[in-house]
């Protein structure tokens, strides 16, 4: 199963994300890569641009009208990591951590069955000794497979998972009526807003595979070690996995561990204490792996088993001693999703300051805009690692547990933004700036380590520590300022646009914008034909997607854009883009 595309593709889907979204939005932190081109500023005189610039409601309300307003917008926009083979890394993942954690479940002196076979198999792309292992039946070779398979599965899946598995996904829905845009007087007009909108995130967290050992030692009911420490992948592979071959071998057959000559430990089953002492050292680096009470076990059990004089020594030569060890190899490696929900209300004034102050009209026209948003915010984290919760169940079930944690772990905020803008026009040239978010209120996360089990909680410490993950994230709604310059060539007809954010900034969930696109539309006299925008846009952050757009006007009242990156991955032998939108608008005259 490709679990970790699954579970990108299945939770925009459990979050409700695909339903209806978002039109153009020039504020990047209410909406990346916005789907509509040349409307930003007005530029074809849609109700919709009195989203972005402020300063434009006049240039919405020509001649004597007096009133303007949707009747419904709907969008919705999906984005992807960049993994080139991400479906193929995740299948690959999932089964190779599936075969090592089989092999390490069976008796290494016996792999000679079908389904051990079947996971050697596996695992012998990526280590030459897993294949030697196959061909000469040298169980000495398992450990060497097993160290080598698991050091290439950490650089070759792991790491290019966390490059590339990752997905954001948002929604839109305007309340119908709204935006409406309205004049009080021939200098001033008014707009007010109301909307609901959703973003989601989800991350792929790549960590160091490990193993997490499990040993009990026992002499007719007598508990002698019980030890569980967790251990690198070469440590697991160097001392663990061999520990455990050894003990199944002393298991069926003692006697194969003594020196007939001598009656006294053979040089092989000497391992054995040299693997209880070094389970007591730590890397360098590392946390140590054992408690002082488990060390001074592993001191007193070494000790025993080397003295020829005690007991313990002819007991364990006679096969007495009872040995019980797993080994279940671990990863902090975990999938984050983040999920915004946002009521959005706003009102907005634009003034004429050009007649205002009696500006000549060689001047141009100058218009001022300000806005004042209301969010009401719901906001959602969760975290599901890695460790033996998704390998063991099926991509459904995660994100049925995903989603419901989601729908649990909620917490409600408040926030009020300011955003300013300007509108210069002087025929066939208008030019705009946008400066949103002036006063960059902030969004914050309920803590993750609040609602995680006990695994999840492991993970989420451990790359807290790292400076990987936030234990309460916090976006910050950035400043940032946007220019767009549009140019009317050959009368109303042809319109040309390009806009530049001069600032990056991210959305409730993370994702980074500062983008630069052109754009051009075409709009007809007639009405029975239809308006037709396209549009190249380049994000300069982030994900670094180019996506093309385009919009078509029908009959003066109803729009649809389309967007698309052209960079895309593969899946399953199929290339889809890694971007992609789609936006509905109405609107009506008065």
């Amino acid at each position: 199963m490709r679990l970790v595309l699954s579970l990108t593709l299945m939770l925009c889907i459990g979050v409700g994300l695909f339903s209806f979204a978002q039109p153009a939005d020039a504020n990047a932190a209410l909406r990346p890569l916005a789907s509509y081109p040349a409307q930003g500023s007005g530029a074809t005189g849609r109700v919709i641009s009195a989203r972005s610039n402020p300063a434009v409601l006049l240039y919405l309300l020509p001649g004597e009208q007096r009133w303007n307003a949707g009747l419904g917008q709907f969008s919705s926009y999906l984005e992807l990591g960049p993994a080139g083979r991400l479906g193929r890394l995740a299948q690959d993942l999932e089964q190779d951590l599936a075969a090592v954690q089989f092999l390490l479940d069976q008796d290494l002196n016996a792999l000679d069955d079908g389904p051990s076979r079947a996971a050697l198999t596996q695992l012998a792309r990526w280590d030459q000794q897993c294949q030697r292992f196959l061909d000469e039946q040298d169980s000495s070779l398992v450990v060497s497979c097993l160290q080598g398979a698991t050091a290439e599965i950490e650089q070759n899946l792991i790491l290019s998972l966390e490059e590339g598995g990752r997905f954001q996904a948002g929604f839109f829905v305007d309340v119908p009526g709204f935006p409406v845009i309205g004049r009080w007087h021939p200098w001033v007009a008014w707009s007010l807003g109301l909307s609901v909108q959703g973003q989601a995130a989800g991350r792929f967290y790549g960590d160091r595979l490990r193993g997490r050992g499990a040993l009990e030692i026992s002499h007719r009911g007598e508990t002698l070690l019980s030890i569980a420490p967790q251990l690198s992948a070469e440590t697991l592979s160097l001392t663990f996995i061999e520990f455990q071959r050894l003990s199944w071998q002393y298991a069926n057959d003692p006697l194969s561990l003594v020196d007939p000559s001598t009656g006294a430990w053979s040089a092989e089953a000497g391992f054995l204490q040299q693997t209880l002492a070094l389970l007591a050292q730590a890397p360098e680096g590392e946390a140590p792996l054992l408690t002082p009470n488990e060390v001074l076990q592993l001191e007193q059990l070494t000790r025993r088993l080397s003295d020829p004089s005690d007991p313990l020594f002819m007991a364990a030569l006679r096969g007495e001693l009872d040995f019980d060890p797993e080994a279940l190899l671990v990863t902090h490696s975990s999938i984050t999703t983040q999920v915004a929900e946002l009521l959005h209300l706003y009102a907005g004034v634009s003034v004429d300051a050009s007649a205002w102050f009696d500006w000549p009209q060689s001047w141009g026209q100058l218009d001022l805009g300000l806005r004042v948003n209301s969010y009401a915010l719901r906001l959602s984290p969760n975290l599901v690692s890695l460790n033996g919760v998704a390998l063991s169940q099926g991509a459904e079930q995660v994100v049925d547990r995903v989603t419901g944690e989601l729908r649990a772990q909620q917490e409600q905020q408040w926030l009020l933004g300011v955003d300013l803008g300007l509108l210069w026009q002087d025929y066939p040239w208008q030019v705009g700036v946008t400066l949103f978010n002036v006063n960059q209120p902030t969004a914050r996360y309920p803590r993750l380590s609040s609602f995680t089990d006990e695994q999840d909680k492991e993970a989420v410490d451990y790359l807290t520590r790292l400076d990987r993950l936030m234990d309460r994230q916090a976006y910050r709604l950035d400043r940032h300022a946007v220019l767009e310059v549009t140019f009317f060539a050959f009368e109303p007809d042809w319109v040309l646009r390009g806009h530049y954010s001069l600032d990056a900034a991210d959305n409730l969930v993370g994702w980074s914008e500062r983008s630069y696109g052109l754009a051009m539309s075409w709009q007809t006299q007639q009405a029975w034909v239809p308006g037709v925008r396209l549009g190249w846009r380049r994000n300069q952050v982030g994900s670094r997607l180019d996506t093309l757009h385009l919009g078509i006007d029908f009959a003066a009242n109803f729009q649809l854009d389309l967007a698309t990156s052209y960079q895309t991955f593969e899946f399953d032998r199929w290339r889809i883009p890694r971007y992609f939108s789609l936006g509905l608008s109405f609107e009506k005259l008065f």
